[in-house]
């Protein structure tokens, strides 16, 4: 049996805390509002809360915080194709949230992938949830009209 030792944290680390354990983190997941015209880009804002009694620290940001939108069981959009930079490192306390809006331009002409893969004038209900560290929100349901 192999062991790997683990770097001593640094100063600037210890003074963060420990990492927080993906168990002591709770995701909610909400929409800016509840139907977005064809015109709208959809609004996620994502909301991790620490039930850890002591400080802790975790990636999160747009490179760690991916928001999955699905229709009928099929992935129509993943924040994660947009290829978002590396997520800082954030201290999270007791009943504090952290919040992070991501939105999903359904316009988009940019990297492949990243605007989704709805026909235009898509329209219906749609399911949309948060993944962080192994932890997910709630669905979140959400409808796209004309």
């Amino acid at each position: 049996m192999e062991t790997i030792a683990s770097p001593s944290p640094t100063p600037a680390e210890a003074a963060k805390g420990p990492r927080c354990a993906a168990s002591d983190i709770v995701l909610s997941l909400f929409t800016g509002q509840p139907s977005y015209g064809q015109s709208s880009s959809p609004k996620f804002d994502v909301y991790a809360v620490s039930t850890s009694a002591g400080a802790c620290t975790l990636s999160y940001g747009p490179g760690s915080v991916q928001v999955v939108v699905t229709r009928a069981g099929r992935v129509v959009w993943d924040s994660a194709a947009c290829k978002p930079p590396a997520a800082p490192e954030v201290r999270f306390t007791l009943g504090v949230p952290q919040v992070l809006s991501i939105s999903w331009n359904r316009q988009a002409s940019g990297p492949s992938g990243c605007e989704g893969s709805l026909s235009a004038g898509a329209r219906g209900a749609f399911d949309a949830v948060a993944l962080n560290d192994g932890q997910s929100s709630p669905v979140r349901v959400f409808t796209l009209s004309r």
